[in-house]
């Protein structure tokens, strides 16, 4: 997602610096974290249906994460 703009009310646009999202899901809670801290987000149509997609995706794995197998022992 290279060309997110970064908006911040009240100022012009900044660069179109690319923003790194990383998410991770642990404990049933999603986490997203944006870097560099954005306010507001412009996307493509492209970019925000994989965000929205991966936004679920990971919301389904919390809510139901996958079995672990335990050995006996």
């Amino acid at each position: 997602m290279s060309n997110n703009r970064i908006q911040t009310p009240g100022n012009p646009p900044e660069s179109e610096q690319p923003v790194k999202i990383d998410m991770t899901h642990l404990g049933g809670i999603v986490q997203i974290l944006f870097n560099p801290p954005i306010v507001r987000m412009r996307m493509k149509p492209r970019e925000a249906r994989a965000l929205a997609i991966a936004m679920l995706q990971h919301a389904e794995q919390a809510e139901n994460p996958d079995p672990t197998l335990l050995t006996p022992g």
